[in-house]
């Protein structure tokens, strides 16, 4: 990345201080008299300079205002900021500014990432508000469905065929209206509210989310134990970070067969166990651990996957949105994550949550 330029000019964009990187930047010596040299004139577009006074004279600053320079028979992108007005000799208004080349450097690539990071949520935004609508609509045909069912099921006899066709139809019917539920439940907008839950329950909800959701490639094994293990926790919170693993393993899987282990256990993490894990104390935990037959990263991927700007997919595959977003729930559970990968070989995600008490404990 270019060294910054730093200068002061006033209004009609004439310099009257400059550092030594700003000529180096502009590609000319430091001029006898440094006002004859003019801020328009290293513009390749001087309307741009026009636009840019306008916004100077409404009395704010500016931020990353990208324009081509003209440098040393040369055209070059930089980004301009500059601070409020202050006052020079005889009342004249000066402003202090910075140049920095934009180029091919890491921030150029770091804000085309993060438009495309707003571009991408934006539109799971727009899918999750019409996602909501599709539920709510479904969600009142299947309850016609099972009135009607239930009105039908008492005008047939017990012991015939069609009898038990209605209650598979029924069993049918309930299985949608309780992922339906589910679907509203996990959408709703909220702060989260963290309180002592049992996280057996959690995350059985999230296994039948993910059963929903996983292409039919992708065999779901589920081993939940645990039943009175509580945590300080949100249920909401808890299946998102399901959903966005179960998404990335997808990813990873592909258009093969492959398989995604859920498991949950309690485990004591001891002073070696922390060696491994990081970010624990030592003491009582439950451990969601996720495993899936996919391909798998090496180091460079696994690194680059608790990246702020990265995701666990390629280009053109789906929206995984990165583990780092995985890693900080687990903060706000005061918790922590392991992963264990290597090209090929898959991935297993373990995720430990605090344990602060059992069902035994406060009956």
């Amino acid at each position: 990345m270019s060294q910054e330029a730093i200068f002061v000019a006033d209004i009609r964009g004439r310099v009257v201080d400059a550092n030594p990187a700003f000529f180096t930047l502009i590609g000319h010596p430091e001029p006898e008299e440094l006002e004859s040299l003019e801020i328009p004139g290293l513009m390749a577009d001087e309307s741009q300079w026009h636009a840019l006074r306008q916004r100077l004279k409404g009395g704010g600053t500016v931020r990353d205002y990208e324009f081509v320079m003209r440098s040393a028979n040369q055209e070059r992108r930089v980004r301009l900021c500059t601070g409020p007005f202050m006052a020079g000799t005889g009342g004249r208004k000066l402003f202090l500014a910075s140049l920095v080349e934009v180029g091919d450097d890491s921030l150029a690539q770091e804000r085309e990432a993060l438009r495309v990071q707003l571009r991408d949520a934006q539109k799971m935004a727009a899918l999750g508000r019409f996602t909501t609508a599709v539920a709510n609509n479904f969600s009142n045909s299947v309850v016609a469905i099972l009135g009607f069912a239930e009105l039908l099921r008492e005008e047939v006899a017990r012991a015939s065929v069609a009898r038990a066709h209605l209650e598979e139809l029924l069993e049918a019917a309930r299985h949608a209206s309780q992922l339906v539920r589910r679907l509203l439940k996990f959408s709703r907008k909220s702060e989260p509210r963290f309180e002592r839950l049992a996280i057996q329950t959690a995350v059985a909800d999230g296994v039948a989310m993910l059963r929903a959701m996983l292409p039919a490639n992708v065999q779901l094994r589920a081993r939940v134990y645990g039943a009175d293990a509580l945590v300080l926790g949100h249920s909401g919170l808890i299946q998102e970070i399901m959903l966005n693993l179960g998404s990335n393993a997808a990813q990873a899987i592909g258009d093969e067969s492959g398989q995604l282990e859920v498991s949950l256990a309690a485990v004591t993490v001891s002073e070696a166990m922390r060696a491994q894990v990081g970010e624990l104390d030592r003491g009582e935990y439950v451990r969601l651990s996720m495993r899936d037959t996919g391909r798998g990263m090496d180091e460079a991927a696994l690194s680059s996957a608790f990246h702020p700007l990265s995701t666990t997919a390629g280009n053109s595959d789906g929206t995984g949105l990165g583990l780092v977003a995985v890693s900080s729930a687990m903060r706000e559970h005061d918790g922590a994550l392991r992963v264990e990968t290597d090209p090929g070989e898959g991935t297993t995600i373990d995720l430990y949550f605090p344990l602060v008490g059992r069902l035994t404990d406060v009956r």
